[in-house]
């Protein structure tokens, strides 16, 4: 009985470091206490369907902008899908959040709002678990994304690199600038075995993977609009 209370707070424990490391799930939740019960309940009608949401409708049926909507949504998703749920239930992990002072009361009390309306639960508990199913086909074929993290940074850039060989206190470097990078972290799911992957992106290689990743999206949906 120790051993598996033991198993579960470790579980829980690495659920709030990695919820603290991703930069969108926190204010998610702070974009989702701001909506309606009944607009939830309309999105988890909709995700329970299999419909796919578009970010501009869902836009103007919240009454907020697009990001965030997005938040908002990718936020109660999660809440009912990356928990280790032998240990948490949402309205439980909300209760934690708070007790650990990374939401404030006011969005705890809205968030449970509608986390206690059976209609939501059931709901988004059907969506998640059709979505899980879909996924555990995939990874028998496929990696999947486990986490994703980024950042930016300044990288000094010397008026001469070191050379491996030359003498380190006769090497005297001058910084003649910086210029801008931005750093992602991918975890790679590949058949059971986590995987991390990190590069670094100038401004116009970000460019090109974000106009890559909108070309997915639009023709994601088009395959599925019908």
């Amino acid at each position: 009985m120790a051993k598996t209370t033991r198993k579960r707070n470790k579980a829980v424990e690495k659920w709030l470091e990695n919820i603290q490391k991703d930069q969108d799930f926190l204010p998610g939740l702070k974009s989702l206490a701001k909506l309606k019960v009944t607009d939830v309940v309309s999105i988890a009608k909709k995700l329970a369907g299999g419909a796919t949401l578009d970010k501009g409708e869902l836009s103007q049926q919240l009454g907020v902008t697009e990001e965030v909507a997005l938040l908002a949504v990718a936020a109660l998703v999660s809440l009912f899908s990356i928990l280790p749920s032998d240990s948490l239930k949402p309205t439980q992990a909300v209760d934690l959040l708070a007790s650990r002072k990374l939401i404030d009361k006011t969005t705890k009390s809205k968030l449970l709002r509608f986390l206690h309306r059976e209609e939501v639960s059931t709901l988004f508990a059907d969506a998640v678990g059709t979505k899980n199913s879909e996924q555990a086909a995939l990874g028998t074929v496929l990696p999947r994304i486990r986490g994703m993290w980024t950042r930016c940074s300044l990288i000094a850039r010397f008026d001469r690199e070191y050379a491996g060989d030359e003498d380190v206190p006769a090497y005297s470097p001058t910084v003649r600038g910086f210029f801008p990078i931005v750093s992602i972290q991918i975890d790679v799911d590949a058949f059971g075995a986590i995987q991390h992957f990190s590069m670094g992106l100038t401004r116009a290689e970000l460019s090109t993977f974000i106009n890559r990743m909108r070309l997915a999206e639009k023709q994601l949906n088009e395959m599925t609009k019908d």
